[in-house]
């Protein structure tokens, strides 16, 4: 009854967000066959998500189906907070607390997300190794939307602050360096594996 209270309260916030005056327009105008391939691959793309975090973290007894549940969780905590960082951070909390090893959830979370951003960078690299002569003419007639000096300060702060923190913290640092590196070092097909879904999850996102 409290989750479905809980539920029936979230929807009702969700929908206050809604212009529909704006949405039913769009609504009447889609295809119904598009639509429903693009809601398919968010469940399949979450499915994904679940899978490889079950290949990186496999908890004794606990099924892929209690991996997709929370998944779900932040999916729908995203909707919510500010950052879908921190929806993630949560979910992977409450299933650390739930199913031991906290600190090895976080790692695996972290290394999923440089996982698929290793594969992001590959597809880029091979969209723009198929259209570089349109992604040079569209380079040669833009300009810079930031200035690069501001930038450049932006990110030498962002690191020294990462630095103050890892040097104040750096036993746990070691600790959790120990724990990502892990995943690509003793098990390769493992990694292969991650690498594979990772793209799976890209593939879902794009067709979306």
């Amino acid at each position: 009854l409290l989750k479905i209270a809980v539920t029936a309260l979230a929807l009702w916030l969700i929908v206050r967000k809604v212009d529909f005056a704006a949405l039913w327009p769009v609504v009447r105008g889609a295809q119904t066959g598009w639509v429903l391939v693009a809601v398919a691959a968010q469940f399949c793309v979450a499915a994904f998500n679940a899978m490889r975090w079950r290949a990186l973290v496999a908890a004794p007894g606990v099924r892929l189906r209690k991996y997709l549940y929370y998944v779900l969780v932040g999916i729908f905590l995203s909707l919510f907070l500010p950052s879908a960082a921190l929806a993630e951070g949560a979910r992977t909390y409450a299933f650390g607390r739930r199913y031991g090893e906290i600190q090895r959830n976080f790692a695996a979370a972290l290394f999923a997300r440089a996982a698929g951003f290793g594969v992001q960078l590959a597809v880029v690299a091979v969209a723009v190794a198929f259209s570089w002569r349109a992604v040079s003419d569209l380079l040669a007639g833009s300009r810079l939307a930031f200035s690069p000096g501001v930038s450049l300060a932006v990110v030498l702060i962002a690191l020294l602050g990462a630095a103050v923190v890892l040097w104040r913290f750096r036993a746990r640092a070691r600790s959790f360096a120990t724990d990502f590196f892990s995943f690509a070092r003793h098990d390769r097909r493992r990694l292969a594996r991650v690498l594979w879904l990772s793209l799976c999850i890209q593939l879902g996102v794009m067709l979306t």
